[in-house]
């Protein structure tokens, strides 16, 4: 009985060192990976990259696990000062395929890592400069729209968004190639911005510090609060990922109800 004992000990303790050896060969085979799909574990998104990506990315995404919590709110300004990211839904339907299509087609300017952008709505008096981003006093200036005339899907979404949600006063697509990455950033110029995916494949991550992974694989889009804290992005896929952003005058009451409501409806469920 007891040589029995010992032998199913035994037996047990082999099977768990087995185990172990498997998932450390797992995360092995990740790590060295040039472009995989990371390594999540635990709901917590502890994320192993590919060794290409600079050191504070990797380290980033691999130790930092904390996530965001959400607590019930109705007021514009505690939510501004307070979160980071969450989903929200436009009032009107588009096509998510015909916009990606269109904005295929934009011309786009290289810029670091991977990333292009095209610029196709902003408020400003110079369209040459690729490096302003968010204008701010724009009461005396008007929008302008280039690169749109064989884009009706995008001048119709730019049109609703007008219609039903605030005034936008600056819009870009952006592309990002397999291994592309963005470093870690607060956006401190720029007000918060509605992030759209078009194209996201499996392994494009949008992370925050202490603050989560930003949740695309249902394609909505969200509220990026990207001068309030830090963070990064990344494309560990095989193919390019294609998104869109825009600035709201969040000074605006309509704009400032569309978040407050997009929030309370994500909270009261």
């Amino acid at each position: 009985m007891v040589l029995t004992c010992s032998t199913s000990i035994i037996m047990a303790s082999l099977l768990i060192i087995y185990e172990a050896i498997k998932i450390l060969k797992t995360l092995d085979i990740i790590s060295k990976r040039q472009y995989g799909t990371g390594f999540a574990h635990g709901g917590l998104m502890t994320i192993v990259l590919s060794e290409h990506y600079p050191k504070i990315i990797k380290d980033l995404f691999r130790y930092d696990n904390k996530t965001q919590n959400l607590t019930p709110c109705e007021s514009y300004d505690v939510i501004l000062a307070s979160m980071m990211h969450f989903p929200v839904e436009y009032p009107f339907d588009y096509d998510n395929n015909a916009i990606l299509k269109e904005a295929m087609a934009l011309p786009y300017k290289k810029k670091n890592n991977g990333v292009s952008k095209s610029t196709v709505l902003t408020i400003s008096n110079n369209l040459d400069d690729d490096e302003e981003d968010m204008v701010h006093k724009h009461e005396n200036m008007s929008p302008i729209m280039h690169n749109l005339y064989d884009a009706p899907h995008i001048t119709k979404l730019i049109q609703d968004l007008n219609n039903h949600i605030g005034k936008i006063t600056y819009l870009s697509f952006k592309t990002m190639e397999p291994g592309g990455y963005i470093y870690p950033h607060v956006d401190s110029l720029c007000s918060p911005t509605i992030y759209h995916p078009l194209h996201w494949p499996n392994g494009n991550y949008f992370k925050w510090f202490e603050h989560g992974l930003v949740d695309f694989s249902n394609y909505k889009p969200n509220f990026i609060n990207n001068n309030l804290g830090l963070h990064c992005v990344v494309n560990e896929s095989n193919d390019t990922r294609v998104s869109f952003s825009f600035n709201l005058d969040f000074q605006d009451k309509k704009a400032q109800e569309f978040i407050v409501d997009a929030y309370k409806k994500l909270t009261s469920t």
